[in-house]
């Protein structure tokens, strides 16, 4: 009798801990799907998919960089800096005050004209290795308008075009 409840009991718990992780998963709603290694590793959430228009749909993707991207970063952040203050200016754009401030990922909600191969980016929101936003594009509202007015055009036999054709279909 005893084993039969410990048995009984082991399967209740097993159920229970399979029937949660499902719901986890599906709280979660994010279905990440690789689509390029250049640069770093790029990856689309399937799930975040959404048809705004006939021709155009939104998106969100999230790119761990490559040390290169890391490193070139680092310089252009240097550089732009120094020429900062040798003008005298000041910095326009906020930067969070993290104890660790290397990115570690960036996640962007892109909007993709289907019909014409185009897009434009929305939003970008980047972390760091304990997940804390480093950088949002909603921290400075200039930027998040220059984010919106530019717009880029997916080139055949590129990462980015296998991520258009996927997206789009």
């Amino acid at each position: 009798m005893r084993d039969e409840l410990f048995i009984c009991g082991v399967i209740i718990l097993s159920v229970g801990v399979f029937i949660i992780c499902g719901l986890v998963k599906d709280v979660k709603g994010e279905d990440w799907i690789f689509y390029s290694n250049l640069s770093g590793r790029g990856f689309y959430d399937k799930d975040s998919i959404k048809k705004i228009s006939k021709n155009s749909i939104t998106v969100w993707t999230k790119v761990f960089p490559s040390q290169e991207w890391l490193d070139l970063r680092k310089d252009m952040r240097t550089e732009y800096n120094r020429l900062l203050k040798e003008e005298g200016g000041k910095d326009p754009y906020t930067k969070r005050k993290v104890n660790d401030d290397v990115v570690f990922y960036q996640k962007t909600l892109v909007k993709v004209n289907c019909k014409t191969g185009s897009y434009r980016y929305l939003k970008m929101v980047t972390y760091n290795k304990r997940d804390v936003i480093i950088w949002s594009s909603d921290d400075e509202k200039k930027t998040k308008d220059d984010l919106s007015k530019s717009v880029g055009k997916f080139e055949p036999n590129t990462p980015g075009y296998r991520f258009y054709t996927e997206v789009c279909q």
